[in-house]
């Protein structure tokens, strides 16, 4: 089902597959924090692999826990010999991402970061690449992969995250995940609305009040003075979601705020 959800045909493992694998993914789950919203006001604990999994199914993507553990069971019912990594965006282990070893190279998934990361990172070499606008770079130090950014529109350069490739486990991650969910200020998903979804030749993002469309052309931002959930339910894809719930526990958790 997931495999037809992206339009990618079973065969054996491979770097040529691994690749089409992630950008197909990229160009087919968005990424958003509204579970996290929703969960948090409702008490809710965080999706565990099995609910991220039908989620992504559904094309319905989610933060980074649900997309990283579904391409990485995915990747595992393919035979590719993979397994879950950790990167460092501001708290250690507070970012999932997949490393696979195919073709005697190592490569870097990142699928669930709100940003156009369409093929693996390899470990060996640095990379550059460009989506829309967005550009990311990598540069390779004693087995540690850092990833630098300029989105649309920025002047500068800003590092992402630090990775290596050392196996972890999913119960490494869970305080982590579980602070994401229940700490307010440990990560912008409980004071923060974020939703990004990219197609080949358009993404949409949704950070707060700002909604922006980018092109080939480049981009165009508006500041929103409400309708944030028609954006979310239209533009966004993700009718079938809490929306009403994670924008209202947004609004009240950014009002609350010092």
């Amino acid at each position: 089902a997931l495999l037809s959800r992206l339009g990618v045909q079973a065969e054996s493992p491979s770097a040529p597959l691994l690749a089409r694998l992630q950008h197909a993914w990229t160009l087919t789950q968005p990424f958003h924090n509204l579970d996290l919203l929703a969960g948090y006001g409702a008490g809710d604990p965080p999706l565990d692999r099995r609910g991220g999994w039908l989620r992504c199914v559904e094309g319905l993507g989610g933060p980074c826990h649900v997309q990283a553990s579904s391409f990485l069971a995915l990747l595992g019912a393919l035979g590719f010999d993979a397994h879950f990594a950790a990167a460092t965006i501001t708290h250690p282990l507070d970012h999932l991402v997949v490393a696979a070893h195919v073709g005697g190279s190592s490569w870097l998934c990142d699928v669930g970061n709100g940003h156009p990361y369409t093929s693996p990172f390899p470990f060996d070499r640095p990379v550059e690449h460009r989506h829309l606008g967005w550009q990311v770079r990598t540069t390779v130090d004693r087995g540690r992969l850092e990833l630098q950014q300029r989105t649309p529109g920025a002047e500068s350069w800003r590092r992402v995250w630090v990775a290596t490739a050392d196996p972890r486990r999913w119960e490494d991650f869970e305080d982590a995940i579980g602070r994401h969910h229940s700490e307010v200020g440990f990560g912008p998903f409980l004071t923060g609305l974020r939703a990004v979804r990219v197609l080949a030749d358009t993404a949409w993002t949704l950070r707060d009040d700002v909604f922006t469309e980018h092109g080939a052309a480049g981009h165009a931002s508006r500041v929103l003075d409400g309708g944030h959930e028609d954006v979310l339910r239209n533009a966004m894809g993700l009718e079938r979601l809490p929306v009403r719930r994670a924008v209202e526990v947004w609004r009240h958790n950014r009002r609350a705020q010092p």
